[in-house]
């Protein structure tokens, strides 16, 4: 890890652009002093709408996603489109390597999200 970069700005690189890309992926946010970083999933068709990424002591990762929960009914249209989005944990994966990280976000999200290896022989 640069000694300028944060555990958040690690992890982005390491997941890369291309797989932001494919997961429709507009906003990423640094959390706990840049120990983790959340991101939203737009894909349509996607198993969750946010991913949250933590470094944890042991230089491993513990991932989780979350589903979208809607907002009362009763409360009116014109004031529930205002109102920040609230998200519920679906699953927590625990003790994950920086290699794996492509496998479980395509395992969390059903989504590709790498470019297929084309080997010409």
């Amino acid at each position: 890890m640069n000694a300028y970069n944060t555990p958040a700005q690690e992890i982005s690189c390491q997941i890369g652009g291309g797989a932001f890309y494919m997961m429709g992926t507009d906003k990423k946010y640094a959390l706990n002093e840049g120990k983790t970083l959340q991101f939203n999933v737009k894909c349509r068709g996607s198993k969750c709408k946010a991913i949250r990424i933590t470094l944890d002591d042991n230089d491993t990762y513990s991932v989780t996603s979350y589903k979208r929960i809607r907002h009362d009914s009763s409360i009116p249209a014109c004031i529930r489109k205002h109102l920040a989005p609230e998200y519920e944990p679906i699953k927590t994966l625990e003790c994950i390597y920086a290699d794996q990280l492509h496998d479980v976000l395509e395992e969390l999200t059903g989504l590709v999200v790498r470019k297929p290896r084309v080997i010409f022989a």
